[in-house]
């Protein structure tokens, strides 16, 4: 079995009540593909950055939970046939990463105490560009001629 993550958009009409039965309703078409939800979390209600299907606003929910990979297309399949979730997409998630993940929050945890703020790094100045630096050159020796030949005419 692989690990997945499921976000669901739901309609902006969708209060509390509603979201709960299509939290549940997604649990049972998990649940019949012999998959395994490992954890749900509610976003609640957000703007969202540009209309669907002339939602202004949706409901997140976020499902982890564990399937095999030949049951995606019949999940997706059955997500698509719920009216009130306008939007939906699942991602892999790699074993390997979320351990990663666990280990770096857990040293970053002991290394910094919370009153103590991360440095900002100081930017770095550019350095010229070799191809300016040239033009920069030949222009000063240019300049350089121009007042050689600018003191022999004033001479004479």
């Amino acid at each position: 079995m692989n690990q997945y993550e499921l976000t669901t958009i739901l309609n902006e009409k969708t209060d509390e009540k509603a979201a709960k039965k299509i939290s549940n309703s997604i649990k049972k078409i998990i649940e019949e593909k012999a998959g395994k939800i490992e954890s749900e979390k509610t976003l609640g209600r957000k703007k969202l950055a540009y209309p669907i299907q002339k939602n202004e606003f949706g409901t997140f929910l976020v499902f982890k939970l564990s399937l095999e990979p030949e049951k995606i297309k019949e999940v997706n399949r059955a997500l698509k046939a719920e009216k009130e979730i306008i939007r939906f997409l699942i991602t892999k998630s790699p074993k390997g990463l979320q351990k990663i993940k666990k280990v770096e929050s857990k040293a970053v945890s002991k290394a910094r105490s919370p009153a103590e703020k991360p440095k900002k790094m100081p930017k770095a100045k550019p350095e010229p560009k070799p191809e300016i630096a040239k033009e920069i050159e030949s222009e000063d020796k240019r300049m350089a001629k121009l007042e050689e030949e600018l003191d022999k005419i004033l001479e004479e």
